[in-house]
Formats: structure tokens, C-alpha cells, sequence
């Protein structure tokens, strides 16, 4: 009785280990797509776009003017990159993981926009950008805060 419930037990984690198994190929996958295409290099401007909308961002411009509060959060939001890129690029290896599968993944990485789910990167865009606004927002936000008390920082009120 105690091998059959030694055996069951085994078969139950090697089920589960062959779970995660396939999980991580994809990620991996993912990660060098988002490594290799640069995925995440949007980050800064969509940083610097989000930061554009905050009332803080009105007051800098009201202070110093609109071309030095650009420049400032710009610099702010450079210097900081180091710093969040990794979060953001991971977030994006979460996204394409649930959209593509290792197979696609890898293709996309090797061949770029000659693999033929090029046209699939494409149609799922929708639903990246939904699984990132889920899911890294929380980063995108302590960026932009970040990077305003920088700039702000910068220019105190005279």
C-alpha cells in the first residue's frame, strides 16, 4: 500500500513538473523575443507621455516652461531606466508567454519580422497592451512619480 501511494505521488509531481516545464520554455522564449526585438523600449516615452498628463507635470510647465519641464522629466525619466526597464521587460515576457506559445516564441526571436507569426504579433497587440496595462501599471506609475520629484526637485519654487 505504501509504494502504490509512493508511486501516485510521483506521478502526481511529475504532472506537475511537466507543467511548469512547459511554462518555462515560453518564458525563456519570450524573454529573448523581448530582449532581441527590444520590445520594451518604449518605456521612456510612454513614461514621459503618462508624466505629460499629471497635474505636477502642469505645474513644472507653469514654472519654468514647457520645453525645460520636458527636458527635465526626459532626463529624469532616462536616468531612472536602469532602474524599472527590467520590471517593464519582464512584465512583457509574462504578456507574450500568454499569447504565444514557445514554438512561436523562438520563431519570432531567431527571424524577426521574415518568421511567419510576424502578421500574429501583430493581431495580438490588443491584447499585450491589455495584459500590460493589467499587470505593469503599478511600475509605469512609480516610474512617472520618481521622475517628477526629480524634475521638480530640480527647479525649486523661487
Amino acid at each position: 500500500m505504501k509504494v502504490l501511494y509512493t508511486l501516485l505521488a510521483l506521478l502526481a509531481l511529475s504532472g506537475l513538473g511537466g507543467t511548469a516545464y512547459a511554462k518555462a520554455p515560453a518564458a525563456e522564449a519570450a524573454r529573448e523575443f523581448v530582449v532581441k526585438s527590444q520590445a520594451g523600449a518604449n518605456l521612456g516615452p510612454i513614461a514621459l507621455s503618462a508624466a505629460m498628463r499629471t497635474n505636477t507635470y502642469g505645474l513644472l510647465t507653469a514654472q519654468v516652461g514647457s520645453q525645460q519641464a520636458e527636458k527635465s522629466v526626459t532626463a529624469a525619466i532616462k536616468g531612472l531606466l536602469p532602474k524599472y526597464q527590467p520590471q517593464w521587460d519582464q512584465h512583457l515576457v509574462e504578456a507574450y508567454s500568454q499569447s504565444f506559445s514557445a514554438k512561436e516564441l523562438a520563431s519570432l526571436a531567431s527571424e524577426g519580422r521574415e518568421s511567419k507569426y510576424a502578421d500574429k504579433v501583430m493581431s495580438k497587440q490588443p491584447d499585450i497592451g491589455k495584459a500590460m496595462q493589467a499587470s505593469a501599471r503599478p511600475v509605469l506609475i512609480e516610474l512617472v512619480t520618481e521622475a517628477l520629484k526629480v524634475a521638480v526637485a530640480a527647479h525649486p519654487v523661487k
